[in-house]
């Protein structure tokens, strides 16, 4: 059998304080949301998420998370995704933490 799809999923565990009682914040998180360009437009993708978004469920999450493509967000807001807004900051390297893109004086 080869497979046609994947998806994966993890409850985060939080790096700083949790000001909210655990119970009312245990996030999932949902990446590599994959279906063989054969096989796309099947419902793939769709049955795979809903597995993933149960076990979540399962796990008592209060909250699931994903970065989605411009191809997938109709898939993720059918699935009763709703969009939002994330800004990153990236570091030239993990040993320089000056911004790439902003000058910081000394």
């Amino acid at each position: 059998m080869t497979p046609i799809g994947s998806v994966s999923c993890r409850l985060n565990s939080k790096t700083y304080p949790v000001v909210l009682r655990p119970e009312h914040s245990k996030e999932g998180y949902i990446w590599s949301v994959f279906t063989d360009p054969a096989c796309r437009g099947k419902g793939v993708a769709r049955k795979l998420l809903a597995m993933a978004i149960k076990h979540l469920e399962r796990c008592e999450c209060t909250a699931v998370v994903l970065h989605a493509s411009n191809a997938g967000r109709p898939l993720y807001a059918g699935l009763g995704f709703e969009p939002a807004s994330e800004m990153r900051l990236k570091f030239e390297s993990a040993t320089d933490l000056k911004p790439a893109s902003v000058a910081i004086p000394d």
